[in-house]
């Protein structure tokens, strides 16, 4: 990515999402730029299944109320368990109000005493693989999801919810084996088809990727999010007009999008069509003005248009957002070298090599940069 601030300029956009929102995990070619998603793919499809989803026999949440309220579920659950200490259902019923309070240990306790009485009650290890998770021990959440699936090898979410884990613990091969059995099981599952397409950029595999994208848009009966997501492998692939034609649909569906306009912007970057990818990022900026991506995009397309004070002020704007953004400090670097302003482009050249920019790469462009302005004096 470096790269493309240095010598390019070309912009961010974000990575596909599935079914997250924003993550510093950019995926994204020097080429187009830095997408803007949620987290790269990889981090979003692991990050896909939060710990209060517990399977039952039916593949639905178990859901007993607002939050609040969990502290009086778990003692209404006690009070069965005092009248009945052999109650399966009760102590099931307690852990899931544990794990949704954060009590994980509490919950499996009380999960471990269920598989006593029970060793084949599914729901007592999809609930436990849930309190693992929220404890991020992963290994023992997977082994969890196995035993449910010797148990009920018919059960989607199961596959699906391992899927995940493997993904956590970077094993994608493995997420995909329980994806195509989940999708096998289910063939309009859409979000097995997002969590595949995202495993399958995890491997590189972008094509295969954009496929499972694909296949999710086409099932997906609000499909904004898997338009996203196939526009975003499509612009990672260099399939400038197809991204730009899913950016166009997801927009469709969701005009106030600023990820998808970021986006779109990229890709309109990447055809050299600078004033409709000014148009987006300015979109994007509307709809969230705190938006550091788009200011960031936004600034190298001025920084290419050569219009320089705008450009100052896109990366100002991006480095008062995140003050953490090399990038930004190294495009602000190359605009004050531009402007003649070399003690400021030393500050942020500074900043930007602290942040993790290459120091030799970075002032190659300054000093090229350099050599191109005119030389005043008396001849």
């Amino acid at each position: 990515m470096i790269a493309l601030a240095l010598a390019a300029c070309a912009g961010a956009p974000d990575a596909p999402t599935s079914h997250l929102d924003f993550s510093d995990g950019d995926v994204g070619s020097a080429t187009y730029g830095v997408q803007d998603g949620t987290a790269s793919v990889s981090a979003l499809a692991a990050s896909a299944t939060p710990a209060s989803r517990f399977l039952t026999g039916n593949p639905v949440p178990l859901d007993y109320g607002p939050a609040q309220e969990f502290d009086q579920v778990a003692l209404t659950f006690g009070k069965a368990i005092e009248d009945d200490p052999y109650d399966s259902a009760a102590y099931n019923g307690r852990a899931a109000a544990y794990v949704s309070l954060g009590r994980y240990r509490s919950a499996i306790v009380d999960l471990d005493q269920v598989i006593r009485l029970d060793a084949e009650n599914f729901r007592a290890y999809t609930i436990r693989a849930g309190a693992y998770e929220g404890l991020e021990e992963w290994r023992a959440a997977v082994d969890d999801y196995d035993r449910a699936i010797r148990i009920d090898p018919g059960h989607v979410d199961a596959y699906f919810n391992r899927a995940n884990f493997f993904l956590r613990l970077e094993l994608p091969h493995l997420a995909i084996e329980d994806l195509n059995e989940a999708i096998r099981l289910d063939s309009e599952f859409v979000d097995g088809f997002l969590n595949k397409g995202s495993a399958y950029e995890r491997l590189g595999r972008l094509q295969r990727a954009a496929e499972d994208y694909r296949m999710a848009a086409n099932l997906d009966s609000y499909p904004e999010q898997s338009y996203f997501d196939r526009g975003s492998a499509d612009l990672a692939l260099g399939n400038i007009p197809e991204a730009i034609t899913s950016f166009d649909l997801a927009i469709g569906y969701n005009p106030q999008d600023p990820k998808a306009y970021n986006n779109r912007g990229v890709a309109f970057k990447a055809l050299g069509e600078f004033q409709k990818a000014l148009d987006d990022y300015d979109a994007a900026i509307t709809f969230d003005p705190t938006y550091t991506r788009a200011f960031y995009n936004r600034g190298n397309v001025h920084y290419q248009m050569k219009k320089f004070d705008l450009a100052l002020l896109d990366f100002d704007q991006a480095v008062s957002l995140e003050p953490a953004l090399a990038l930004g400090y190294a495009g602000r670097a190359l605009v004050f070298t531009q402007l003649g302003q070399d003690g400021m482009a030393l500050l942020d050249i500074e900043m930007a090599v602290a942040l993790g920019v290459q120091r030799e790469i970075l002032e190659r462009e300054i000093e090229s940069i350099k050599s191109r302005r005119p030389a005043f004096g008396l001849s």
